[in-house]
């Protein structure tokens, strides 16, 4: 991994030992979305191999989603392959289309990983797109005794790589980042900005950190905490940022006593969504202004009593509407439904300075406490048209067996009040049912990721879930689905199975 300072010309080709098997997307179909991923790159490395400890192999989790905003055709995911059971994973994998999603080519990000050229292990993929066509990817890595942020790029939609550059570096085990983020300028493709949570385990304190380039990622400037919580022990989860209309930057996450990196775990710390604010491309943010005070969702397996999903809402998720500048902000909530974890939307007009009340806004049929009608893994988008979409999964369909049965759900709402009681939002189908509890067991239930990204195209929007096989040596699998606004805008509350489209 190279340093900013010392960065290395040119691009670094994937070599054959980093190439996957070509991956050509199933045919699109009915009942059917696309399936991205196929044979374990990693499975015959051994260069992480490291006594005492376990990973699953052939399984991949938490995917990122990223469109070319000019030319919607060209995409990419890109996933963790292999999870650790202490965490992270053995290495990155992308995979990239440019037409559309009819063909896809899969490779290994390249030197974030023992397995991929580098070293250590690696978690966190975030893909972005920036307008000039550039791809850019950020991970985190934890290599050796230090953890590391770093940040790639591709000119070619992601079949080549340059070497990753590190934004940051610190030793371990004092300090732990976790969930970083990049996202570009719109109207200034070669401004990006990189956010991320930096825990001190020595001092108990978190910050929220910054960096940004001005050249396209080539180099960037020095991280910073832009902000550290009041509260002893309290963390910046899952911070996101979204650039409006007007250059001005916000970033919404969740604070609250999560212990990135480990014990000690702090007291009990009251869980809001936040956000700041920058009107001087990150100079100078504004104090946090509180979203909503709320409890996260811990949803359980509905047939099986106290066996939790892990991470199905740690993150909250943020979109811009770049007509109007309006910012919607999701999350999963333990206070909106008798099911104890519905998914929280909240609309902000003024650029991230004040949001409205959050409101339900899954269509899932209510239940009792921990029961079918949990929906979890909240995502929003906001199509060029203006169309707001919400992605989650929920249990409905679940019927008293053994099985956690989980469906895949967009909610589309059209108008800026979208975010008022009443506002007219209208659900449909976009995969499923699996069954979940198939999903490696991480830290005590089944995990897909701490979030299931969402992306929109000029036409509609699109996903790239993990859902799993009955298959036990290839538990997981990523997939591809989209769902065109006018199929969306022109479903009925409730559609059934036969109603998804991958096209």
């Amino acid at each position: 991994m190279r340093n900013n300072r010392t960065a290395i010309a040119g691009l670094l080709t994937l070599s054959l030992a980093l190439a996957v098997p070509h991956v050509p997307a199933q045919a699109a179909s009915a009942d059917q979305p696309a399936r991205l991923s196929g044979a374990d790159p990693f499975a015959d490395c051994t260069a992480d191999d490291t006594p005492g400890e376990t990973y699953t192999p052939g399984t991949e989790s938490e995917p990122t989603i990223a469109v070319h905003p000019k030319n919607p055709r060209v995409m990419a995911v890109a996933w963790r392959q292999d999870l650790w059971a202490t965490g992270s994973s053995r290495g990155i994998v992308v995979a990239s289309t440019k037409n559309g999603g009819a063909t896809w080519s899969t490779r290994v990000l390249p030197g974030v990983s023992a397995c991929s050229g580098g070293e250590g292990r690696v978690t966190n993929p975030w893909i972005h797109f920036a307008a000039d066509g550039t791809l850019h990817a950020s991970v985190t890595v934890f290599g050796g005794d230090r953890t590391i942020i770093a940040a790639g790029r591709s000119a070619d939609g992601g079949l080549t790589w340059s070497a990753p550059i590190e934004l940051a570096g610190d030793p371990m085990p004092r300090f732990f980042a976790d969930k970083q983020t990049i996202t570009s300028d719109p109207r200034a493709p070669r401004r990006l900005y990189m956010v991320w949570n930096r825990r001190d385990r020595e001092q108990d304190v978190h910050d929220l950190m910054f960096a940004q380039s001005g050249d396209g990622g080539r180099t960037w400037s020095p991280a910073r905490s832009i902000y550290r919580p009041a509260t002893q022990g309290a963390g910046t989860i899952g911070s996101q940022l979204a650039v409006l209309p007007d250059g001005g930057l916000a970033v919404v996450f969740v604070e609250n006593d999560h212990p990135i990196g480990g014990a000690p775990w702090p007291p009990d710390i009251p869980e809001q969504v936040r956000a700041i604010r920058s009107d001087d491309r990150g100079a100078t943010w504004s104090d946090p202004v509180t979203i909503a005070g709320y409890t996260a969702a811990q949803p359980l397996l509905p047939d099986t009593p106290w066996v939790p999903l892990i991470a199905p809402g740690t993150v909250a998720d943020i979109a811009v509407d770049q007509r109007s500048g309006g910012l919607y902000a999701v999350w999963a909530d333990a206070t909106l439904s008798t099911s104890l974890s519905a998914i929280a939307l909240s609309y902000s007009a003024d650029g991230g300075r004040t949001w409205s009340a959050p409101r339900k806004i899954n269509l899932t049929p209510d239940s009792p406490a921990f029961g079918a009608g949990q929906a979890f893994l909240p995502q929003v988008e906001v199509a060029g048209d203006g169309t707001v979409g919400v992605s989650y999964h929920d249990f409905r369909g679940n019927a008293a067996d053994p099985e956690a049965t989980t469906d895949i759900w967009l909610a589309t709402c059209k108008g800026k009040r979208c975010s008022a009681p009443g506002a007219a939002w209208r659900e449909r189908h976009l995969a499923g049912p699996f069954d979940i509890n198939r999903a490696p067991h991480w830290f005590g239930g089944p995990y897909v990721g701490s979030y299931i990204p969402l992306a929109h195209t000029r036409s509609g929007f699109t996903l790239a879930p993990v859902m799993t096989s009955a298959d036990a040596g290839d538990a997981t699998d990523v997939y591809f689905v989209s769902s065109s606004l006018e199929r969306v805008t022109s479903a009925a509350a409730e559609t059934s199975p036969a109603d998804i489209t991958t096209r």
